[in-house]
């Protein structure tokens, strides 16, 4: 984003208090076959206008068509930050969409360029320290961290945790990490809090004629939404609820 960096440059003011406006639009792009046998005519999200804002006012248009203005679209477009996808419609009609507005931070974009940078370079270089970084960054301006923040060395290590997991076959790593969030909130450091009790307690009351262990801490930490985390400290109540019980069952006649 050379041109672009230039023109931020040269622009009087800070640059984190700079957002890149913009507007993408749907344009006809081909007619193709469709998996079900079918011809359909694809539109895709193209970037009709890109402008330069501080604190919201513009102060600078790019010109559609110019090199500043095609570096820019493909910058945003690495990133993914454009809203719309591919549309399919039946051939020769009209896509009865207009378009979207977008907002995107000037730190935030330049950020998310160096992310992606960064984690081409690593997998170049066989780097777990720039893809590492790479990563931090791109989940620092992820919805997950921005309700619920840590720290790197909390990324860090619930990344790994991740990478090494059955989970990532179906879920991304912000889901993890807000899973691990919103189990948290029953936990009291390694110990289940209160309100966690509660809830567990409720369930394995109303479970009582279940002894067999495996299926209880299954049921439990799924209908509470336990986190792998959290799971031994569940399955700890669980291994003590049923020792209770069978303290509490009849004996059996002797022979």
């Amino acid at each position: 984003m050379k041109l672009l960096h230039e023109r931020v440059d040269a622009l009087e003011g800070d640059p984190a208090r700079l957002a890149v406006l913009g507007r993408v639009e749907m344009a006809f792009v081909e007619t193709k076959d469709h998996f079900i046998g079918n011809k359909v005519d694809s539109h895709r999200p193209r970037v009709v206008r890109l402008a330069l804002a501080l604190d919201g006012e513009v102060v600078a248009e790019l010109a559609p068509g110019s090199r500043e203005f095609a570096e820019a679209a493909k910058a945003l477009d690495k990133v993914r930050r454009v809203p719309l996808h591919e549309m399919l419609t039946e051939v020769g009609v009209p896509l009865q969409h207009e378009g979207r507005d977008f907002r995107l931070e000037w730190q935030e974009l330049v950020d998310l360029v160096r992310a992606e940078e960064l984690f081409f370079d690593g997998l170049l270089d066989d780097s777990d320290e720039k893809t590492g970084e790479a990563a931090w960054i791109r989940f620092r301006y992820t919805r997950a961290f921005k309700e619920a923040p840590c720290t790197r060395e909390e990324f860090d290590s619930i990344r790994q945790e991740f990478q090494a997991s059955a989970y990532m076959t179906g879920m991304d790593l912000s889901d993890y990490y807000a899973w691990w969030r919103r189990s948290q909130e029953m936990m009291d450091g390694d110990a289940i809090a209160a309100t966690g009790l509660a809830q567990a307690g409720r369930l394995l009351d109303a479970w009582s004629n279940d002894r067999d262990p495996k299926s209880l801490k299954y049921w439990l930490c799924r209908n509470l939404e336990v986190h792998p985390r959290h799971r031994p400290a569940f399955e700890h109540l669980v291994d003590g609820r049923v020792a209770e019980t069978a303290g509490d069952a009849p004996a059996s006649p002797a022979p």
